[in-house]
């Protein structure tokens, strides 16, 4: 009786695991493909992503985030829905970035 109980209590645990790592790994995916996996990433991203192009570096090398010059989740909401020829500017890395209301990033350097 006590070896059927403990079988038992081991799979119930099995089972409880391995429903926890799915939910955490499913957790994970939903996080990851908001941003890499869409279409249509945050303005925030692109800017991240269009300077880091420009120096010729990873994303993630840039020494100075994007939220110490500007407000990203405000950058991100102010675009969203907005008509087509609305534009923010602001500088970052030497460069005048603008980001328009279609999507488009362009950056000029700072004179």
């Amino acid at each position: 009786m006590a070896r059927t109980c403990q079988r038992y209590l081991q799979r119930l645990l099995i089972r409880r695991l391995f429903m926890l790592y799915w939910h955490i790994r499913r957790e994970e995916y939903a996080a990851m493909s908001d941003c890499r996996g869409s279409a249509n990433p945050p303005q925030s991203t692109k800017v991240v992503e269009a300077v880091a192009d420009e120096l010729d570096v990873d994303p993630t090398d840039l020494e100075i985030p994007l939220t110490e010059v500007i407000d990203s989740d405000a950058l991100d909401a102010l675009l969203k829905g907005q008509d087509r020829s609305s534009s923010i500017r602001f500088s970052y890395y030497g460069y005048q970035v603008v980001v328009k209301g279609n999507g488009q990033v362009v950056l000029t350097e700072n004179t």
